[in-house]
Protein backbone atom coordinates (compact mmCIF):
# COMPACT_ATOMS: atom_id res chain seq x y z
CA UNK A 1 0.00 0.00 0.00
CA UNK A 2 1.17 3.33 -0.83
CA UNK A 3 0.17 7.14 0.35
CA UNK A 4 -0.85 9.36 -1.91
CA UNK A 5 -0.38 13.25 -0.92
CA UNK A 6 -1.69 16.52 -2.80
CA UNK A 7 -2.36 20.21 -0.95
CA UNK A 8 -5.37 22.43 -0.48
CA UNK A 9 -5.57 25.73 0.24
CA UNK A 10 -8.10 27.59 2.64
CA UNK A 11 -8.30 29.71 5.78
CA UNK A 12 -5.72 29.22 8.11
CA UNK A 13 -7.71 30.27 10.97
CA UNK A 14 -9.08 26.10 10.49
CA UNK A 15 -5.86 24.94 11.05
CA UNK A 16 -6.25 24.00 14.58
CA UNK A 17 -9.58 22.32 13.74
CA UNK A 18 -8.81 20.45 10.71
CA UNK A 19 -5.54 18.67 12.38
CA UNK A 20 -5.60 18.42 15.71
CA UNK A 21 -9.87 18.75 16.15
CA UNK A 22 -9.54 21.77 18.06
CA UNK A 23 -12.47 23.86 17.19
CA UNK A 24 -12.72 26.09 20.44
CA UNK A 25 -11.66 29.04 17.89
CA UNK A 26 -14.39 28.74 15.81
CA UNK A 27 -17.85 29.85 15.86
CA UNK A 28 -20.24 27.73 14.80
CA UNK A 29 -21.07 29.12 11.36
CA UNK A 30 -16.85 28.37 10.96
CA UNK A 31 -16.99 24.89 12.18
CA UNK A 32 -19.92 24.02 10.07
CA UNK A 33 -18.43 24.85 6.86
CA UNK A 34 -15.25 23.26 7.83
CA UNK A 35 -16.60 19.74 8.44
CA UNK A 36 -18.57 20.75 4.77
CA UNK A 37 -15.09 20.96 3.55
CA UNK A 38 -13.60 18.28 5.04
CA UNK A 39 -16.36 15.48 3.57
CA UNK A 40 -16.09 17.08 -0.13
CA UNK A 41 -12.14 15.96 0.28
CA UNK A 42 -12.87 12.60 1.13
CA UNK A 43 -10.98 9.86 0.67
CA UNK A 44 -8.31 12.81 1.25
CA UNK A 45 -7.95 13.85 4.90
CA UNK A 46 -5.86 16.11 5.85
CA UNK A 47 -2.55 15.47 8.20
CA UNK A 48 -0.76 18.60 8.84
CA UNK A 49 -0.13 22.20 7.01
CA UNK A 50 3.19 23.29 4.98
CA UNK A 51 5.73 25.65 6.65
CA UNK A 52 4.94 28.28 4.48
CA UNK A 53 1.24 29.95 4.24
CA UNK A 54 -0.36 30.90 1.02
CA UNK A 55 -0.98 33.96 2.26
CA UNK A 56 -3.96 36.05 1.64
CA UNK A 57 -6.65 34.56 -0.72
CA UNK A 58 -9.66 35.47 -2.64
CA UNK A 59 -10.22 32.50 -4.21
CA UNK A 60 -8.98 29.18 -1.88
CA UNK A 61 -9.88 25.48 -2.62
CA UNK A 62 -12.63 25.91 0.27
CA UNK A 63 -14.24 29.00 -1.17
CA UNK A 64 -17.52 27.08 -1.84
CA UNK A 65 -18.30 26.47 1.87
CA UNK A 66 -16.96 29.78 2.57
CA UNK A 67 -16.72 32.46 0.02
CA UNK A 68 -14.59 35.00 1.88
CA UNK A 69 -11.06 36.13 1.20
CA UNK A 70 -9.06 34.96 4.41
CA UNK A 71 -5.20 34.16 4.83
CA UNK A 72 -4.68 31.01 4.05
CA UNK A 73 -2.28 27.80 4.83
CA UNK A 74 -1.72 25.28 2.38
CA UNK A 75 -3.07 21.73 3.95
CA UNK A 76 -1.28 18.23 3.00
CA UNK A 77 -3.42 15.92 2.25
CA UNK A 78 -3.09 11.75 2.03
CA UNK A 79 -4.48 9.14 0.45
CA UNK A 80 -3.92 5.36 1.11
CA UNK A 81 -4.35 3.57 -2.14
Amino acid sequence: MSIENTTATAPDHWASYLVNGDASGLDPEDAAAVDLWAESLRPWRIVSTEEDDAGFMRWHDAAPFYPYAANCAVYILHKDS
